[in-house]
């Protein structure tokens, strides 16, 4: 197998120009840059972090000709994360145009539910709020505002007190999305699961469990059959990229003196004590070395290439409310109230024998949505149920005045959006 230079293509990094030969990798690669089935073996770690500081650069490729500013950072370490377009990927049969961005998959299965009659559940009685109970509910109400007076609370005539059932019905639906991109992971020693141990299975068919159902998760997983060894993109296998601080000189313009290796000091030159006169000081980020660790290899020269396989489990929420009062709808879906109906299964199927007609056209119209929504994903499970919420409308007199407020909720929440003392004197609205 013919030995490539590593310094091909990558002048910058590993070509020394004049001064030195270009460094050669130790690894044999064929033509494509696939490492060797005979060399399939795990290369040592040669961390830069192991290594001691050092007053003579290690780094053999193109350097500024001058010290870089120790006060002004040169710039951060580059942040590679995709390789080069011209990388060359293996041929796995099923992915031959996948690239390194997520494309996702389809799901070309699908379950319909099994029509089945849906119980009537029982009605609670339906029973308005005493006067002393509306009366209660608006006080802690007034209560948790600062600004709002007490007086009305005694002071109304309750002319008025009607009982109503607001409905609150809610559908979750739990899916499982997938996508695939090409994905790689330092390689540091293992089996390399690749087409030599059979085709690789469609997507679909890769077996995944959620740990947790109607939670939101993610899990990245290969998919089997498609991996591959491949020397590092960015640093050819040398382990080691050009330090980013000081771009491989090892030494940085010393701080204190701005280079000049003397300090003035009560009128006097002396002899900088950070650098000791020689006008440099040590790079601290690859402590004289010139270069650091590769980020994408961690120091290892070898990618471990592969199918990654992302799946993606979802929680999709949808919820109808029927209420026929004034009293605004969000006061009903946060409200405590009694479940009269629920049920689970991998597909439910829509309430079509409720007492309140809307609610089972509600249902209808969601399971549908729902069904329809999200085509690449693959529904796993769903569950429904109706909540009731009673809700009694107060009307009351206060000062000639006629107005209403609503107690909901089995904890007798009020809600008095019309309240005839909200300011108090010396309460300013900001």
């Amino acid at each position: 197998m013919p030995r490539k230079e590593l310094s091909e293509d990558f002048p910058l990094l590993f070509d020394d120009g004049a001064s030195s030969s270009p460094r050669k990798s130790t690894i044999n690669y064929s033509e494509d840059g696939n490492i060797s089935p005979s060399r399939r073996r795990p290369m040592s770690r040669k961390s830069i972090k192991n290594k001691p500081p050092t007053d003579k650069p290690t780094f053999k490729g193109k350097v500024p000709p001058y010290d870089m500013d120790e006060k002004v950072a040169f710039g951060n370490q580059e942040q590679v994360t995709d390789p080069p377009k011209d990388f060359k990927t293996e041929g796995v049969a099923g992915f031959e145009n996948l690239n390194f961005e997520e494309t996702p998959v389809p799901n070309t299965s699908a379950r319909q539910p099994t029509p089945k009659p849906t119980s009537r559940p029982p009605m609670p009685k339906i029973e308005p709020v005493t006067h002393d109970q509306a009366r209660s509910a608006l006080r802690e109400e007034v209560s948790q505002h600062f600004c709002w007076g007490k007086g009305p609370i005694n002071d109304m005539s309750i002319t008025n007190i009607g009982a109503s059932s607001a409905f609150h019905y809610t559908l979750q639906t739990f899916t499982e999305g997938r996508s695939i991109a090409w994905g790689y992971d330092p390689y540091d020693g293992g089996e390399i699961d690749g087409p030599q141990n059979g085709p690789a299975p469609p997507v679909w068919d890769v077996p995944t469990v959620p740990q947790r159902t109607f939670q939101d998760a993610t899990l990245d997983i290969p998919v089997p059959h498609t991996e591959s060894l491949k020397k590092c993109f960015h640093c050819l296998g040398h382990c080691q990229i050009r330090c980013h601080q000081c771009c491989g000189r090892g030494r940085l313009k010393c701080a204190a003196c701005n280079g000049s290796g003397r300090k003035t000091k009560s009128k006097q030159v002396e002899t900088c004590s950070a650098c000791f006169g020689t006008g440099r000081s040590r790079c601290k980020i690859c402590v004289g070395h010139g270069e650091i660790d590769c980020t994408i290899c961690e120091a290892v020269g070898q990618l471990k290439l592969f199918v990654r396989l992302t799946v993606t489990w979802s929680a999709h929420d949808g919820d109808h409310i029927v209420e026929k009062t004034a009293l605004p709808k969000e006061f009903v879906a946060g409200a405590q109230g009694s479940i009269l109906f629920q049920e689970e299964d991998l597909l439910v199927p829509p309430i079509t024998d409720f007492c309140e007609e809307s609610i089972s056209v509600g249902s209808q119209g969601l399971i549908l949505r729902h069904s329809e929504q999200w085509k690449n994903e693959r529904i796993l499970r769903q569950r429904h149920n109706i909540r009731w919420i009673p809700v009694s409308e107060v009307r009351y007199v206060y000062k000639s005045n006629f107005s209403t407020y609503w107690v909901y909720g089995l904890d007798q929440q009020a809600h008095s959006p019309d309240y005839p003392a909200k300011l108090l004197w010396g309460c300013t609205l900001l």
